[in-house]
């Protein structure tokens, strides 16, 4: 029941033919997240509590999908 919600409004920020800045807004909870997630297909990409992550080795006209989830000392939020 202590698990955080969902980030949400996940996008870019930023994109170069080989990086890409992703940003999105931390879910609304009480208590503090200890880390984000982030995936694409296979690659899973822990990040410390920021808004923000840098990609890079981003191929061009490639179709990628993000999805972010919360952590907090409770559990996982579910992937937005």
């Amino acid at each position: 029941p202590y698990t955080p919600p969902p980030p949400f409004n996940l996008r870019t920020c930023f994109m170069t033919s080989s990086l890409i800045l992703l940003c999105w807004q931390p879910p609304n909870s009480s208590l503090p997240i200890t880390y984000y997630i982030f995936r694409e297909g296979a690659l899973s990409v822990p990040t410390t509590n920021t808004t923000s992550l840098w990609m890079s080795q981003i191929s061009p006209q490639t179709t990628y999908r993000f999805v972010i989830r919360a952590q907090n000392l409770y559990g996982y939020s579910a992937m937005s």
